[in-house]
């Protein structure tokens, strides 16, 4: 709940690489860890709607899912940073 949902959203990619590349979580999706990171992730992209920070054209449970997807590949990857996985989710590939 601190700062943004901007400023949050860079912050967990952060702490779930960095969580990732010290546990090997880096493994297929598992429903039984989905959810714990889904509740409070829907909260933060509800938050940041609301704020007019993230898009209001997209579900929120669709940008979790790119959120997650966007995480297992930066951890499977190994060589992408936090902030390469953090800028594709907010700005994808746009030029």
């Amino acid at each position: 709940d601190e700062g943004t949902a901007t400023d949050a959203l860079r912050r967990l990619c952060v702490v779930w690489l960095d969580v990732a590349e010290r546990y090997s979580l880096a493994e297929p999706h598992r429903p039984s860890r989905a959810h714990v990171l889904r509740d409070p992730l829907i909260a933060l992209l509800e938050r940041g709607q609301a704020a007019g920070e993230f898009s209001r054209e997209l579900p929120t449970h669709w940008m979790a899912r790119v959120f997650g997807a966007l995480l297992y590949a930066g951890a499977r990857d190994g060589t992408q940073t936090p902030d390469t996985v953090f800028r594709t989710l907010l700005h994808g590939v746009h030029a």
